[in-house]
């Protein structure tokens, strides 16, 4: 990943999955995420999951206020030790399905875009250890709260994807030491070095051949070929694209995703925006279907919802 303008990273996008670990959190910890960010510009669960994706600066300014109503330093690096698959979208069902953690890192670096654009992980080989390096692809310092969620839910998935509790690493933080450290040592278990220049963990390079507990190669295939769509869309989605897909995330549940209704918000004729989509290789109903699929697997989590209300909500009668 090549470097970028200073500054610019507040604007890259982070998955809303992956961002709503943080809320999962505070669940946890008694807060209604709701009520805590009432008073700030940021967004609701429902308009962070309705959009699919949110800002990095949104993301970290969310860090910021969550820190300071519990009073904790170490709020982000909790977080990320307590992520799991279900944050990583397709990602996480790729990740689960391979053979060992070598492969599993390499399809991380290969579908990372698929989470944000925070960052490339990489694996080096030095001797007997393994160096899993984390880089920020801006030139400017990275925020503190995103190296310790980043590093935190690397050690926790390779530990849950393994089931191997007692894998330890070295930790390597850009940022001075903190007054307490025992946070960082209870989660990574080896030698902590801060002010280093290098965000990194090192383990044992023989971790990388523990096998992935739950591994399904047909499963894998799966996952793989929609993790590939979805970065492919990524890659090639013109601005149109993306209002038209914001749009329909928005008037779903409405019941109001339909062309002529997308193309009057637009300032189009239907026929105008059928057209402009036929030349980027689409059309309004692939676009829609695609939209239907992201918000279903986010229903399908939530547990109050039966299934009459999600195809209510999906704009199904």
């Amino acid at each position: 990943m090549t470097t970028r303008a200073g500054g610019s990273f507040q604007s890259a996008v982070v998955s809303a999955a992956y961002a709503s670990a943080l809320l999962d959190y505070l669940r946890v910890q008694g807060l209604d995420p709701d009520a805590l960010y009432a008073r700030s510009p940021l967004p609701s669960f429902e308009q962070l999951l309705a959009r699919g994706q949110l800002s990095l600066g949104e993301w970290m300014r969310m860090f910021e206020i969550a820190a300071e109503a519990l009073d904790d330093p170490d709020l982000a690096l909790k977080a990320g030790a307590q992520i799991n698959i279900r944050h990583m979208g397709v990602l996480g069902q790729v990740l689960m399905n391979c053979s060992h953690v070598a492969d599993a890192a390499a399809q991380l670096s290969r579908y990372i875009r698929l989470l944000g654009e925070f960052g490339q992980p990489q694996v080096q080989i030095h001797g007997d250890q393994a160096h899993l390096i984390w880089t920020w692809p801006y030139d400017c310092a990275p925020p503190v709260a995103l190296v310790q969620f980043m590093q935190a839910a690397r050690a926790t998935l390779t530990r849950w994807l393994t089931s191997r509790p007692d894998i330890r690493g070295d930790a390597h933080f850009f940022f001075p030491a903190p007054a307490d450290t025992r946070v960082y040592e209870r989660l990574f278990g080896g030698a902590l070095y801060f002010n280093a220049p290098v965000n990194k963990i090192v383990v044992e390079a023989r971790y990388l051949q523990a096998p992935i507990v739950l591994a399904d190669e047909s499963w894998r295939r799966r996952a793989e070929r929609e993790a590939r769509v979805v970065l492919q869309r990524l890659a090639g989605e013109t601005e149109l694209s993306q209002q038209l897909r914001k749009l329909l995330m928005d008037r779903l549940e409405l019941g109001r995703a339909c062309l002529d209704e997308a193309a009057r918000e637009l300032g189009l004729h239907p026929r105008a925006l059928q057209r402009r989509l036929d030349a980027e290789g689409t059309n309004f109903r692939s676009l829609l279907d695609e939209v239907r699929l992201i918000r279903a697997r986010q229903y399908l989590q939530d547990p109050r919802l039966r299934l009459a209300e999600v195809a209510f909500l999906l704009g199904y009668s």
